[in-house]
């Protein structure tokens, strides 16, 4: 008696058992809810000169790696960047403008 179903593959079997979420982004939405925003530290005297020393070796087109202040929390962001603003003082990278006050440290890569 032949049997209507064939043999799986191991690979195929082992995709069975992967976890599986009916709720697709409910993960991130509860982390967001969970969020508690921190306050914006300032930088110590020796701290600010530093960044301002590499602010002004930027140049247009360099790769960075930006940790700056947003929306009530820290974040990081690396791009290249397009413009430095310095009546504004802002940076601009990639299509993210952001503020040369919010920044607490700053890499070229």
């Amino acid at each position: 008696m032949n049997s209507m179903r064939g043999h799986m593959k191991k690979s195929e079997r082992a995709k069975q058992f992967l976890a599986f979420s009916a709720l697709k982004g409910l993960e991130e939405e509860l982390a967001e809810v969970e969020f508690e925003p921190c306050s914006r530290c300032e930088l110590l005297e020796d701290e600010a000169e530093e960044l301002n020393r590499k602010l002004c070796l930027l140049q247009c087109g360099n790769e960075v790696k930006v940790r700056h202040y947003k929306d009530g929390r820290y974040v990081t962001t690396i791009g290249k960047l397009i413009k430095t603003d310095h009546v504004y003082n802002t940076l601009e990278i990639n299509d993210m403008v952001i503020k040369t006050e919010n920044i607490i440290s700053i890499d070229i890569i």
